[in-house]
């Protein structure tokens, strides 16, 4: 699979979590089990508030690239369903909302809603690529990704040993002596001793 259809499937596994949550939210709003239980947001179903939702949950998808958990999606949903959660009470809640710190203008029970609807949004996302798309074998996109920046840094070391520039605290004592490598080294050599 190419590392677009993969970004295509990662994006509608956040879009379907969104769509779901936000059903949810909306659910247990309108049947009063939030408000009753300190969480005092009631929104209603409306094209925009759940357009919104959805989109943001298909950007928030990449982090189910995050490779632990790979056998099982319950667990992997749950953990990552923690960041989105975190945006949520330390940015989203209090700055865009003015909902307070963690969200608390909303009720004492904002925190633990907040978290229950996003792993709620993490589970649905990795159980969607695990039964929809098994074949999505997420290994491959970080080992391509990791040998691409080995491959970098490899040729940055290299490039930076021809130039005689100290890397890692190494220099290139190793390589033949030229004028420039000798001058280059007695001036090391004497701000290391000093």
């Amino acid at each position: 699979m190419t590392a677009l259809k993969t970004l295509v499937w990662i994006f509608i596994a956040g879009a379907l979590g969104g769509l779901t949550s936000g059903l949810v939210v909306w659910l247990f709003g309108a049947i009063g089990l939030t408000p009753a239980t300190g969480f005092n947001m009631v929104p209603d179903l409306t094209f925009g508030w759940m357009s919104g939702r959805v989109f943001a949950s298909g950007i928030w998808g990449i982090i189910f690239l995050i490779p632990i958990y790979n056998a099982s999606p319950l667990k992997k949903g749950a953990v990552l369903g923690v960041l989105p959660w975190l945006s949520s009470i330390l940015f989203f809640l209090p700055y865009k909302m003015d909902a307070g710190f963690f969200g608390l203008a909303l009720g004492n029970g904002t925190p633990l809603w907040t978290l229950f609807f996003g792993v709620f949004w993490g589970i649905t996302g990795t159980l969607f690529l695990a039964r929809v798309c098994p074949a999505l074998k997420l290994r491959w996109f970080w080992q391509g990704c990791g040998l691409r920046y080995f491959a970098l840094a490899v040729w940055a070391k290299k490039a930076m040993f021809r130039a005689s520039i100290p890397f890692s605290g190494l220099h290139s004592q190793a390589l033949p002596a030229t004028p420039a490598r000798r001058d280059y080294h007695a001036r090391y050599s004497a701000n290391q001793k000093a």
